[in-house]
């Protein structure tokens, strides 16, 4: 009996695949064996013509149809195939599959790639209910996201080297929701060129874990075609909280340039705390809300300030905070920071926290954890003739926290926080050695290249060590125009895992943050530091000759949205966060494991076999093989899994990866 039926399924799955080829003969269609076979994230057969570029996941009269993962950026006009010189073409081996994999509370992404054989006057995706394999549960396509690529022309190359694409051009930059380009009449695709579809899938954090499929509907002019998609979900959950911490700065007076000031029906936008909250749906937070970066604290008046950062400190979406300051001129050093005003600023803090504690005991309010010092407009990028005036100002942040320390006596956690507040200053570190008593970098923000090998050994050491300062130095990444390949950069003629892979190095090496000088500027400046007008649309360099330096967002008011628009950029940077939580729950299932078992499993080894694939130990150099980072994450993902939930095969598969990294 157990024969027949199988017999039976495999006639039942002949008779399928039959005619859903006569079907799409009939429409001009051929359709990779996975719309009726498991769409797993294994390699499969295709049936598809044989002049496919790639494997498709369906083709038709006028396009090519086929999946890419949220690690690439496909040019508009410049053959994959071609750009996968400086990727590998190992992940193109799933190009036939829509496909992506995660967590509870997740969101993950893959692209529906376009390559027309003809013009098309009309495309459309729209996203169906996703089933789990038993048929109990579903991810409603509610949600989903569709955001259609939107192309810009690259004319010179922002400086890299041969782990980039070498190729000038039209790379996808702006994501669209697909609505808005429909409306617009964006949405055709010149013959010969490729149309990317970005496509976002918000795992719910009550979803069960398993596999989910169902399928989306693609429209080409006259066509309209069903692909399969597949959702793989993991049975652990994202944390609420975010382990690492980000300062990406907004410059709200930027968004007036790009953004219409009233609605369709006059009423005023309110821009700023819009995109304040945009930038924190991608997991990336800005260093200011917009009242805290034109505050005048000099006006001694911090009741809103303080009612501010006690919003802050309850948000767990919320990383980092730049506490505002003021400048005093103080001989010899020029203008520096104005110590009263910073002492006024943590008084208030002190005060409104004691005042929480009090009110309620159980009450473990912070508002020192999240804030970071960072003196822009006073110190940033020091030269030689600005030294001294840092070392005066990390001793005025010094004796500040000295001043306000014994209010908070009776809270040593609060004190711990207090002192620990970071005093950013990007330099190279060893530029400014110092101490407590004479001043220097407590915190060091070197861009990423400035990483040398010798720093980089000895972070920890140095974070741990109280020889210089009682609390230890603190370290963070600050991206800039100069931060190219081989580095992570976040230019958006570099690869996606160029981002991506910051938040790896971040946990690997034990870096605390990364900071942004501006994720909106849609002015341009010139070397000679001339600002003028940009055409947002269609120049990419915002500063200079690099391409994406300065904006992860586009205005949305060009199509009628009341948000900004995101990028695959943006995009790449809040996957890197989700990376960066799966390594910190591994971390810490390990250590229970370890406890649960006595066992004595190092984690630092058991990560060699995962970083190793995405970038070179003991620099930071990225690598530019997908398929080796896409192998590397379900991994890691696989491995969690066991791990959280204590199943049969993780101490095996504990043990293969830490001989792996002995």
């Amino acid at each position: 009996m157990k024969n027949l039926n199988k017999s039976i399924a495999k006639i039942i799955e002949v008779l399928a695949l039959s005619i859903a080829l006569a079907f799409c003969s009939l429409s001009g269609c051929t359709v990779s064996d996975n719309n009726v076979n498991d769409s797993s994230n294994g390699s499969s057969s295709s049936i598809s013509d044989v002049n496919d570029p790639v494997k498709s996941v369906v083709s038709v009269d006028s396009a090519y149809i086929w999946g890419a993962p949220d690690t690439v950026s496909i040019m508009q006009n410049v053959d994959v195939l071609t750009q996968c010189e400086f990727w590998g073409e190992e992940w193109l081996e799933n190009s036939d599959k829509l496909f992506c994999e995660g967590i509870k509370g997740d969101v993950e992404a893959f692209q529906v790639m376009i390559t027309a054989k003809k013009d098309i006057k009309y495309f459309e995706l729209t996203a169906g209910n996703l089933t789990r394999e038993d048929g109990t549960e579903t991810i409603s396509k509610d949600n989903v996201e569709i955001l259609a690529e939107r192309y810009i022309e690259t004319k010179k190359s922002s400086s890299r080297t041969i782990n980039a694409c070498e190729f000038l051009g039209w790379y996808p930059d702006a994501l669209v929701p697909m609505q808005a380009y429909k409306t617009r009449r964006e949405n055709k695709i010149v013959k010969d060129n490729n149309q990317g579809i970005w496509v976002n899938i918000s795992i719910p954090v009550n979803a069960a874990a398993g596999t989910y499929k169902g399928a989306f509907k693609l429209t080409l002019d006259e066509n309209s075609l069903d692909l399969p998609v597949t959702v793989k979900v993991y049975d652990i959950t994202m944390p609420d909280e975010i382990h690492i911490k980000t300062a990406f700065d907004l410059w709200y007076e930027e968004i007036e340039l790009g953004e219409e000031s009233v609605d369709d029906d006059g009423n005023e936008i309110d821009w700023p705390q819009i995109y304040y909250d945009f930038m924190l749906s991608k997991r990336i937070t800005p260093q200011t809300t917009e009242y805290t970066r034109t505050v005048y604290p000099t006006s001694g008046k911090y009741s809103q300030f303080v009612k501010e950062m006690v919003g802050i400190a309850r948000d767990d979406r919320i990383t980092a905070f730049r506490m505002p300051y003021a400048g005093a001129t103080i001989e010899p050093y020029g203008i520096v920071v104005d110590k009263n005003v910073m002492i006024g600023l943590l008084h208030a803090m002190a005060q409104k926290n004691i005042e929480l504690r009090s009110e309620n005991p159980n009450d473990d309010v912070d508002l020192f954890k999240k804030a970071v010092f960072y003196f822009n407009s006073l110190v940033d990028e020091p030269s030689a003739s600005k030294f001294e005036a840092v070392r005066y100002c990390d001793r005025a942040v010094t004796e500040a926290k000295n001043e306000v320390a014994p209010l908070l006596a009776a809270y040593p956690d609060l004190v711990e926080s207090l002192m620990k507040i970071p005093h950013l200053v990007t330099s190279k570190v060893d530029y400014l050695e110092g101490d407590e008593q004479s001043g220097g970098v407590q915190t060091w923000c070197p861009q990423t290249q400035q990483y040398t090998e010798n720093v980089l050994k000895d972070i920890r050491a140095r974070k741990e060590s109280t020889e210089k300062y009682s609390i230890g130095e603190g370290f963070w990444i600050y991206m800039t125009m100069e931060s190219n390949n081989p580095f992570p950069s976040l230019q958006l003629d570099d690869n996606l895992l160029s981002p991506r892979s910051l938040f790896w190095m971040n946990k690997y090496y034990d870096i605390d943050g990364v900071l942004y000088w501006c994720a909106c500027y849609y002015s341009h400046i010139n070397s000679a530091k001339i600002k003028s007008k940009r055409d947002i649309w269609n120049d990419p360099n915002s500063y200079v000759n690099t391409n994406g330096d300065g904006y992860l967002l586009y205005p949305g008011s060009k199509y009628g949205l009341n948000t900004p628009i995101s990028t695959l950029r943006l995009e790449s940077l809040r996957q890197g966060t989700e990376d960066y939580e799966y390594i910190y729950l591994l971390e810490n299932a390990v250590k229970e494991y370890n406890a649960t078992h006595g066992k004595s499993h190092d984690f630092d080894k058991i990560m060699v076999r995962f970083y190793s694939d995405v970038f070179m130990l003991g620099s930071t150099t990225c690598r530019a093989n997908i398929g080796n980072f896409m192998t590397a994450r379900s991994e890691l993902l696989t491995l969690l899994d066991a791990v959280s939930n204590d199943t049969e095969n993780a101490e095996t598969l504990l043990s293969t990866y830490e001989r792996y990294g002995a």
